[in-house]
């Protein structure tokens, strides 16, 4: 289990992830990106921050998942874990704590590869006998799922009129800009508690009564106006950005350039255009967090620093300022060496070491997440925005990443290949809308070179090269 070379520099955040994770000390912990961590690649404090409250125990995600009786993890286990800025989740908690009946099951470490074990112990049998009152009494929950889904919708309806309303009086950012970002960032979390929703109606398919939170959708609008009417699109989505949730990227009204990467494909499925609006209404409030910032970025002499602090921290910018210039500082050295690391999309911890997943062998595997068809062209590699200039038309987009941007691409492509991902994300819904193959969490992707014909099968997520 070598390898140790690939962890330099992020030893601390390891060693962190061992020591918030204790709870699975006699299995191996194991962390994966997924189609979240592909939202922000690297990572400032100041989204760090967000995405901590987001996927805290008592942040929005897990709290819906303790009101539906899906599950709930301890304090003793953490569900994201920043790797080198890079957003990485426990698969541990998510299996176990993401209720499921039956015996209890864990993680083991065989081959190089992760399989699923179910350790035989008393807990485990007993797990075994109840196992059909836990069924039942998780079809009494689900059953109860529509109704509060849709008490949600119209929740959200209300909440949507109130927040567009609060966005776009930036007075309170001039005034109070600690107190503006910390309201803002509240409504942010608020507004990606009805994203998380509408991903669970999602996946258990509830009939969604109130169609008004998804018929008119924002992303929909959005590209419609970027391709006729740029001038709309700046005026009515100037607050947007093509990393809504960095709010160190300037927005549209700022950077009116980036439209075309800001701009994406909206998805047909009512599901995903509801969570499209909710990930709209949430980049309102980021547009308005960025302005507290810049505000105290402003007043305090620190310019672009100010996006290494934190909420808590900017009333204490505000009043030493030259003590939190040396700590931001400080942090963007951090955040500079992070951007030349290159981890891998997952990562195991066991017998006392670190190791690379899906190294064993050389086949070339990943998740179907797009329609099942074939697809056969040269790879083209999408790593970064210079690569948006590249022609795709009759390719096969590879990527490390599985940014939504990518979906701007995908028109003339024939399909997708990324190292991360999910089938949720946006472009995995797009990619299955518009009929590409398309294949997720891909293993060993290394083999893949630029201009190399490449096979895809998007029914069993094999990838051959020609």
């Amino acid at each position: 289990m070598g390898e140790s070379g690939i962890w330099k520099g992020v030893e601390p955040d390891l060693a962190g992830a061992i020591k918030a994770n204790g709870i699975f000390s006699n299995e191996p912990l194991v962390l994966a990106r997924n189609e979240n961590s592909d939202l922000l690649p690297v990572s400032k404090e100041c989204s760090r921050e967000f995405f901590e409250l987001l996927f805290g125990r008592d942040g929005p995600l897990w709290s819906l998942y303790a009101k539906t009786g899906i599950g709930h993890p301890p304090e003793t286990a953490r569900h994201l874990n920043f790797i080198g800025g890079r957003m990485y989740f426990c698969k541990n908690v998510e299996k176990r704590f993401m209720r499921r009946p039956g015996p209890e099951k864990r993680f083991a470490l065989k081959g190089g590869e992760i399989i699923e074990e179910n350790p035989a112990s008393l807990a485990s049998a007993l797990l075994i006998i109840n196992s059909p009152f836990e069924i039942f009494a998780h079809s009494l929950d689900i059953s109860l799922l529509p109704i509060y889904v849709n008490e949600k919708a119209r929740e959200f309806s209300e909440f949507r009129k109130i927040s567009i309303r609060l966005c776009e009086d930036a007075d309170e950012a001039a005034e109070n800009a600690p107190g503006a970002a910390k309201s803002s960032m509240g409504g942010a979390l608020r507004a990606m508690e009805f994203s998380f929703v509408s991903s669970l109606a999602a996946a258990f398919g509830v009939r969604m009564a109130d169609q008004s939170v998804w018929q008119e959708c924002e992303a929909e609008k959005l590209y419609e106006y970027s391709g006729k009417d740029e001038e709309r699109a700046i005026r009515e989505f100037g607050f947007h950005s093509e990393a809504p949730y960095d709010i160190s990227i300037p927005r549209l009204r700022e950077n009116p350039s980036s439209l075309r990467l800001a701009a994406q494909p909206a998805p047909g499925n009512m599901y995903a255009r509801w969570r499209e609006n909710a990930k709209f209404l949430c980049s309102r409030y980021m547009c308005a967090m960025r302005e507290a910032f810049l505000e105290v970025g402003n007043k305090a002499g620190l310019g672009e620093l100010v996006f290494h602090l934190r909420v808590g921290e900017l009333a204490q910018a505000m009043e030493e300022p030259a003590k939190w210039a040396k700590i931001a500082s400080e942090r963007k050295k951090n955040f500079d060496s992070c951007l030349t690391l290159s981890l891998p999309a997952e990562m195991v911890f066991s017998s006392g070491s670190w190791a690379r997943l899906g190294t064993a062998g050389t086949e070339l595997q990943g998740v179907p997440a797009g329609s099942q068809a074939e697809a056969t062209g040269p790879a083209v590699f999408i790593d970064s925005d210079e690569d948006y200039s590249k022609d795709a038309k009759g390719k096969i987009i590879v990527s490390k990443t599985f940014s939504p941007n990518l979906t701007i691409l995908f028109k003339g492509a024939k399909g997708m290949i990324s190292e991360s991902g999910g089938v949720l994300s946006h472009s995995a819904i797009i990619a299955r809308e518009m009929g590409l193959p398309c294949v997720v969490q891909a293993k060993n992707m290394a083999a893949i070179r630029e201009g190399q014909t490449v096979k895809i099968d998007g029914k069993n997520g094999k990838i051959g090269i020609l």
